[in-house]
C-alpha cells in the first residue's frame, strides 16, 4: 500500500509531461514538474507527516487503546547489528540481487520512451505504453505484498527476478505497438511485484532494530548503480565513467563511453569536465539527436551542469 503513491504518480507524471511539450515546449514541462513537486510532494508532507502512527492517536492493528507496544525483540524479530549483518553471505547475495534491480532498472525506466520511439513507435505510444506500465505496477505492488506473505523470500524474490529479466529481454525486440504494450504489462507486473520484497528483503533477514544503519550501508551501493545505469539509444550503449581505453582512473571517473548494442564493440570515450551524476538521457532538436548528462554536484567540488552532446 505504502508503494502505491509512487506507482501512481509515475502512471500519471508522463501524461501531464505530454501534455505540457504538446502545449508549450519542454522549458515549460521541466518548470510545471517543478512546481507540481512543490504543491504536491513538499508542502503537504511538511504539514501532514508525522514520526508515527502513535503521534496521530492511531494503533497498530490488534491494539486497543489500553494495551502496551512491547519494545524488546521477539523471538520472531531478530537482532542483527549491522556489523553482524556484514559479516554474513546472505547480506552480500542480497545486496547483489537487490543492486542488480537499481541498475537494470534506472537504465529502463530512462530509456524506455527513447528506445521504443527508436524502434519506429510514436511519441504518445510511448507515453502511453509507460502510463500503462506504471499502472500495472499499481496492481504489482499490492501483489507483492500479498507474495510477501504467503511465500518465503528466499523463493518469492528470484522467481520474481527472473520474470523480470525475461519482459528485459522482451523489451530488445519489440517493434510494434502490441509488443510494446505486452511489455507493459509482463514487466510492469514483476516490477511492481518485486518493489515489496525488494523493501522487506533486509529487515526479514535481519530485523527491524538495525535496519536503519544496514540501510545505511545498502542505499549508496543501490542508489549509486541506479544513477549510473547506462543509456541505451538504436545502436548504442552509453555508460557514464569507467572508459575502458582511458588509462588514467582520475580521467576515467569523468568519462562517457559509447560502444555498439548489438555488438558490443567500443566506439569511443569522451572526456567531461567533472564527474557524471545520474544517468545520460537523449532527446531529438530539428532533428538532430543530443546526448545529455549531468555534471558535478552530488557532494561534489565542481558546480553541478548539464553538458550536451551530438555528432558535428
Amino acid at each position: 500500500l505504502m508503494l502505491l503513491g509512487t506507482r501512481g504518480a509515475m502512471a500519471i507524471m508522463p501524461l501531464v509531461i505530454l501534455l505540457f511539450i504538446t502545449l508549450f515546449n519542454w522549458r515549460a514541462a521541466f518548470a510545471a514538474l517543478g512546481v507540481l513537486i512543490l504543491v504536491v510532494a513538499v508542502v503537504p508532507p511538511y504539514l501532514l507527516v508525522r514520526r508515527r502512527p502513535e503521534d496521530l492517536g492511531l494503533r497498530p492493528d490488534g491494539l486497543h487503546g489500553g494495551d502496551t507496544l512491547s519494545t524488546e525483540p521477539s523471538a520472531d524479530d531478530p537482532v542483527w547489528t549491522a556489523g553482524q549483518a556484514v559479516r554474513t553471505r546472505a547480506f552480500w547475495l542480497l545486496l547483489f540481487g537487490t543492486s542488480q534491480l537499481f541498475v537494470v532498472g534506472g537504465a529502463v525506466n530512462f530509456s524506455l520512451a527513447s528506445h521504443l520511439e527508436d524502434n519506429g513507435l510514436s511519441q504518445g505510444t510511448a507515453v502511453l505504453v509507460i502510463t500503462v506500465w506504471a499502472v500495472v505496477g499499481l496492481f504489482g505492488g499490492l501483489l507483492g505484498g500479498e507474495i510477501r506473505d504467503r511465500f518465503p523470500l528466499r523463493f518469492a524474490l528470484p522467481v520474481t527476478l527472473i520474470i523480470t529479466s525475461t519482459a528485459i529481454i522482451w523489451l530488445i525486440f519489440v517493434d510494434t505497438v502490441w509488443m510494446a504494450y505486452a511489455f507493459a504489462i509482463w514487466h510492469g507486473l514483476a516490477f511492481g511485484v518485486q518493489l515489496p520484497l525488494n523493501q522487506t528483503s533486509f529487515p526479514d533477514y535481519f530485523g527491524r532494530w538495525s535496519i536503519g544503519a544496514i540501510r545505511g550501508i545498502t542505499a549508496p551501493v543501490q542508489f549509486g548503480l541506479n544513477a549510473g545505469g547506462p543509456l541505451v539509444t538504436k545502436t548504442l550503449l552509453l555508460v557514464n565513467s569507467g572508459g575502458r581505453y582511458v588509462e588514467d582512473q582520475a580521467e576515467g571517473a569523468r568519462s562517457i563511453t559509447a560502444y555498439h548494442k548489438d555488438t558490443g564493440d567500443y566506439l569511443g570515450s569522451f572526456m567531461l569536465p567533472s564527474v557524471p551524476y545520474g544517468n545520460p538521457m537523449t532527446y531529438l532538436h530539428e532533428g538532430k539527436q543530443y546526448i545529455v548528462v549531468a555534471v558535478g554536484g552530488g557532494g561534489g567540488v565542481a558546480a553541478p551542469e548539464l553538458i550536451a552532446l551530438t555528432l558535428p
